[in-house]
């Protein structure tokens, strides 16, 4: 997801889930911050929006979707465009909060089924952010009348899963066997604990996407006990018609169970003077919550004061009482039992007496006159007269949300990565204890990243612009001089360190791109000197570095794509551009290449094919997604499944049908519309079709290769001829040209 931009104000994504605000007419290669990377191919990390948890259910399922953010807390969150198969529609069951922001599903019993995208906007430090494709819902029918679980009710011991040789239950979707309805595919679609969404979850559990067999994953230390209930989405086929997705929604129930097995009060220990009451925080509790009653279990040394606990909140309460003395202490055990089973928690919370708790009088923080925004700190108390305070925030602006303050120290704190605005700011701490409050005010001066920067342009050889619309793509043939290409332009402050370092992605080849990038940014590449073997497209990623070894230092990273042009075979195949750009989500088509024949004859015949060697390298997108060779555990798993599923073969990753006119020496032609790419035979132009290249997680982004194969015989399939690598599938599901 990431704000509206005009095409000529963004390069594209490379990263999924992501902010884009890219300065106009300056042809930036990057992309948004995703919450689990270490770099970015970014311009801009200061907010990015999630919504996250439900994407599939059924008319008539009412629920609400919490967003989260990176960045200053959003406010005033509205929809502003609502799409049903990629066409504007209205849907009033469609609400959100414009406060929270939390997006609400409220009677959609007659929702048409299909993919619905909702578009929010919102507001962060003053600035206002669109994000078209903000939530994604694929509104399913429910599967056909027949299929059921087997058994639809599971109970198991939380001990069983999480400890060592237990035989755990298992549960099948299966089909009564009278309606003719065969299962294809199982997916766990939602997974619910207690009734709320919990889809974090799904990797506790195993579903076998060709059997329906249900398991749970054993020795997992993480698992909670609770209700779970599942929604399954399934692609059914019926006799006489076409495959089928459906939602099997609340299908099963999975009752695991435990007697409470741990305890813990956070903060463990509270002082009480002399003559006050005092009590204890509420307990979390780990174990089934049926039936969960507390008791006292035992207080040392001894409880004539009647220190009591409430036995449904498990909070401690000591009595105001003046048969204490100073310095003594009463150390308080719990029992905690619910209907399958009780246990002792030893001294988990403890009352100390003092005979004098001094009232807050005085409150005092340093002002802290530079902070770089989005580097880390700490404003520690300087002064404080008071005992047992507690600290919290009095009235924090939206805008410096993120600032964090300790409620047992009040220390005040900032993490790495979280983009205070640029400015002075007064935050208000408010202390307190049993007796008194008191106030401080600090001033933050956050200033500006000295080593904020946003793009690098080298350009391209090609007659390629806008640059922005094609990235760093350069040709270059054995014989030439080499390529020195010095940054066209950059908005990198000056007199700041800036390190650049390039590594190489191509792999599945003996050879590699010959570039390197010195210190200043200049590239070299150096043409391929081992003949036709080395005539192919190469790519790699250069990493820019600004501000050295501090923590306010930005890291961006750019492609660069490398054409080693020339004749295999006696034949040139040149694409220009050779980094094909195209969006899975709705598909291309390249231009034609130019074909040459090394001697200058005519010729005629020309054909060619995909044959073998697919590769996909990662630039973004779900972190499923694994990149390599085509195998079974890769993302190009995805488009060979698709393919042979609507066949109904079984998957044959040593073939090339998927990404072939010609198919394989069957000849399965006439089947192109479930490829996910192929050579178009009169023009030779790529064709990349629509929702080919997309799993379960979501749509690929990164880079596709694959062996090409040519002859000049009119070989139907081509089976034979020069193996060449004249063309890049650059997947870029955020792509709009």
């Amino acid at each position: 997801m990431k704000p509206k931009t005009k095409p000529s104000e963004r390069f594209g994504s490379l990263l999924s889930g992501r902010v884009w605000l890219v300065a106009a007419m300056l042809g930036i290669f990057s992309a948004g911050l995703a919450s689990c990377s270490t770099e970015s191919l970014v311009t801009d990390t200061s907010f990015s929006l999630y919504y996250s948890g439900i994407s599939e259910i059924c008319p008539g399922t009412n629920i609400n979707i919490n967003p989260t953010w990176h960045g200053t807390k959003p406010v005033d969150f509205a929809i502003v465009d609502i799409r049903f198969n990629a066409r504007p529609a209205v849907a009033s069951c469609f609400s959100v909060d414009s406060e929270s922001g939390v997006f609400s599903i409220n009677g959609s019993d007659d929702l048409p089924t299909g993919v619905w995208t909702v578009g929010i906007e919102c507001r962060s430090d003053g600035r206002r952010y669109v994000y078209e494709d903000a939530i994604s819902i694929n509104m399913m029918k429910p599967v056909p009348d027949g299929i059921f679980l087997s058994p639809s009710e599971l109970t198991v011991k939380l001990s069983d899963i999480t400890g060592q040789g237990a035989e755990l239950p298992c549960a099948e979707i299966t089909t009564d066997g009278n309606r003719h309805v065969q299962i294809k595919k199982y997916l766990i679609s939602n997974v619910y604990r207690n009734g709320d969404l919990h889809n974090e979850c799904k990797e506790w559990f195993e579903l076998n996407p060709s059997t329906g067999v249900f398991s749970i994953v054993p020795q997992n230390p993480a698992f909670e006990a609770g209700v779970y209930t599942f929604d399954f989405r399934l692609t059914t086929y019926a006799a006489g018609s076409e495959d089928e997705e459906g939602l099997f929604r609340k299908a099963l129930r999975l009752d695991v169970t435990s007697a409470p097995v741990g305890i813990s009060y956070n903060p463990s220990a509270a002082t009480v003077e002399i003559g006050y009451s005092g009590k204890s925080v509420r307990p979390e509790i780990k174990g089934s919550l049926e039936g969960l009653v507390y008791t006292l279990k035992s207080v040392s040394p001894d409880n004539s004061i009647g220190i009591t606990v409430d036995d449904a909140t498990g909070v401690i309460k000591f009595p105001e009482t003046y048969d204490v003395s100073n310095g003594d202490k009463y150390t308080v055990s719990i029992t905690a039992e619910n209907k399958f089973g009780a246990m002792d928690f030893d001294d988990v919370f403890t009352f100390n007496v003092t005979d004098f708790i001094f009232p807050l009088s005085l409150l005092e923080y340093d002002d802290i006159d530079e902070v770089i925004t989005g580097v880390s700190f700490e404003i520690p108390v300087k002064d404080i007269i008071g005992d047992e305070v507690t600290f919290a925030f009095d009235n924090l602006p939206e805008s410096l949300a993120g600032l964090a303050i300790d409620p047992a120290t009040g220390t005040i704190s900032c993490a790495k990565g979280i983009e205070l605005p640029v400015g002075r700011h007064t935050v208000t701490v408010l202390a307190r204890n049993v007796k008194s409050e008191c106030r401080s005010d600090v001033s933050i001066n956050v200033v500006a990243n000295p080593y904020m920067f946003t793009y690098v342009i080298w350009g391209n050889n090609l007659g390629l612009t806008p640059a922005e619309e094609y990235g760093n793509q350069f040709r270059i043939s054995e014989g030439d001089p080499d390529l020195v290409i010095p940054v066209a332009d950059s908005d990198i402050p000056d007199g700041v360190p800036v390190k650049y370092t390039f590594s190489n992605k191509t792999t599945g080849s003996s050879y590699q791109m010959g570039a390197s990038v010195a210190k200043d940014g200049t590239i070299t590449i150096v043409a391929q000197t081992k003949g036709k073997a080395a005539v192919r497209t190469y790519f790699g990623v250069i990493t820019v570095t600004v501000g050295g070894e501090s923590e306010a230092a930005v890291t961006r990273n750019f492609p660069l794509f490398v054409d080693q042009a020339g004749y295999r075979d006696g034949y040139s195949v040149e694409y220009t551009p050779f980094a094909f750009r195209v969006n899975p989500k709705t598909g291309g088509t390249s231009v034609a290449p130019v074909v040459k024949k090394e001697d200058g004859a005519a010729f005629s015949g020309f054909t060619m094919d995909y044959r073998r060697n697919f590769y996909f390298y990662k630039l973004g997108g779900p972190e499923q997604h694994k990149e390599g060779k085509l195998a079974a555990d890769t993302f190009l798993y995805s488009p060979w499944y698709k393919y042979y599923s609507a066949l109904k073969k079984p998957v044959n990753t040593g073939a090339n049908s998927p990404m072939s006119y010609y198919g394989d020496a069957n000849g399965e032609r006439g089947y192109l519309g479930l490829c996910a790419a192929y050579v178009n035979p009169g023009d030779l132009k790529l064709v990349v079709n629509a929702d080919k290249f997309v799993d379960d997680y979501g749509y690929g982004d990164g880079v596709v290769i694959g062996t090409m194969q040519y002859n000049v015989n009119n070989n139907n399939p081509v089976t034979s001829g020069a193996e060449i690598f004249p063309i890049i599938i650059w997947l870029d599901p955020d792509y709009t040209r």
